[in-house]
């Protein structure tokens, strides 16, 4: 049994915004283990859960409020059954079906009250969606003598809510060329259906859409290298087709309520691409001195109108590294960093505009999406964590502190300010909002 909820309450000081977010989830599984035979197993999975979600508050863009509502839930029940099967110790087969019941509710309502501002539209939304998901899957591995494993997979899912199904072959194999070198190679064909909780109400989704696809090749390197250090090499490319549109705000992603915002737009890609290769350095385990290191070279790009635009999150490189030290048995401190490229951003130009009235007025222009970059990315961490057994329990303590040289990293745009001059230009002026600062932060754990 597990349960969970979450309470988050916020007002802002500068003007009449405030939220109140609150999820809470109640979760059941009974699970069976079976060993039928010396080569045959299974394992059988009930469970029974309900997720809670509620959003209320009141946002103010532009000086306009906007009162918003919105509560969702789903309940679920499931069957799910795995079997294997190795009549041979080079011969693995595996099968199994997954079966799950769902319904949701949506109760979403916005409304402006006031006639200032950007232009909004109210919405209400009442939606009770029920459905059923099915997935069935088999696997064949096979050993080719001690060195190589490939594995053959089909999977087959379908939910009757989204009058949607799909086949997804998949490949993994693993080649031990030394003792101290492995190559793995997977390929497959992904697909990733919308959720019965979530359509995008708050943006006028009335309608689930299909899933998604992704077409996936990684292949790994790892190597063993001398003093117990682990060189580990991943290259990776994922085509997606059948792409879902999604909402963002340009300028702002982190707003209490982003649908009320003035810059939210909605993207359709036609199809999109993400490739990258990454590579981990760790040392060996074990040791009171630990530590590891990673670099990544990638992109993520969406095809809009025949051109690639980048998505939001897309970073060229990207570094992360942690040290840790084990003091004693209790105690343990860690100094960790990462540093990326800047995301990409919509950049704004001003141009004057003639009014009907015959003036002159500094209006926005947006340029090309995400053709902009904010600055690079840098952020140094650091943990104390002590554990303190006792007979039958353990006290775990954690402090951590997030940013702790308070870099000031770029996050978003607060607003423009476009101000003409003289030839006729118009000067833009940018006003951006960080990351939070300096961030300490308590926790205390206790298993039992």
């Amino acid at each position: 049994m597990l349960l969970t909820r979450d309470r988050v309450d916020y007002a802002s000081r500068e003007d009449n915004e405030r939220i109140r977010v609150a999820n809470r989830g109640v979760y059941f599984w009974l699970s069976a283990v079976n060993q039928w035979t010396a080569a045959l197993s299974s394992q059988s999975v009930a469970s029974i859960g309900k997720l809670e979600w509620e959003r209320q508050g009141v946002s103010e863009p532009d000086a306009e409020q906007i009162d918003v509502d919105d509560e969702r839930n789903v309940t679920f029940y499931g069957l799910k059954q795995d079997w294997t099967w190795e009549p041979l110790r080079a011969h693995r087969f595996k099968a199994g079906a997954d079966v799950r019941w769902l319904s949701s509710d949506y109760s979403y309502a916005s409304s402006s009250t006031g006639s200032t501002g950007p232009e909004f539209e109210s919405r209400q939304v009442f939606l009770e969606p029920q459905g059923t998901t099915v997935g069935l899957y088999v696997a064949d591995r096979v050993r080719f003598g001690p060195a190589l494993a490939v594995e053959l997979g089909l999977r087959y899912d379908a939910q009757n809510y989204t009058d949607d199904h799909q086949l997804s072959p998949r490949v993994n194999a693993v080649w031990h060329a030394s003792d101290r070198r492995t190559f793995r190679f997977g390929w497959g064909r992904f697909y990733q259906s919308q959720r019965i909780h979530e359509l995008r109400v708050e943006d006028g989704e009335t309608s689930f859409l299909p899933a998604q696809l992704s077409h996936q090749a990684v292949l790994t390197y790892d190597e063993r290298l001398p003093g117990g250090l682990v060189l580990r090499v991943d290259a990776y490319v994922k085509k997606l087709s059948r792409v879902r549109p999604r909402y963002e705000n340009l300028f702002n992603p982190i707003e209490l309520f982003p649908e009320t915002e003035p810059d939210r737009i909605r993207i359709a890609p036609d199809r999109g691409r993400a490739e990258g290769l990454e590579l981990l350095l760790r040392s060996a385990r074990g040791r009171p001195l630990v530590w590891w290191a990673s670099y990544s070279l990638s992109s993520v790009d969406d095809e809009l109108n025949g051109e690639s635009i980048p998505r939001r999150w897309d970073q060229t490189h990207a570094v992360h590294f942690l040290i840790g030290y084990e003091i004693n048995e209790r105690w343990s401190v860690s100094v960790s960093g990462s540093a990326h490229s800047g995301w990409p951003t919509t950049p704004v130009a001003g141009e004057l505009r003639e009014q009907p009235d015959g003036s002159l007025t500094a209006e926005r222009v947006l340029g090309q999406l995400n053709s902009d970059r904010f600055p690079d990315y840098f952020r140094l961490d650091a943990k104390l964590r002590g554990d303190f057994l006792r007979k039958s329990s353990t006290l775990g303590l954690e402090i951590e502190i997030l940013n702790l040289l308070d870099r000031q990293n770029v996050c978003c745009v607060d607003e423009f300010g476009l101000e003409p001059q003289p030839d006729g230009t118009v000067t833009v002026f940018r006003t951006v909002d960080p990351w939070l600062g300096i961030t300490p932060s308590l926790r205390l754990s206790w298993e039992f």
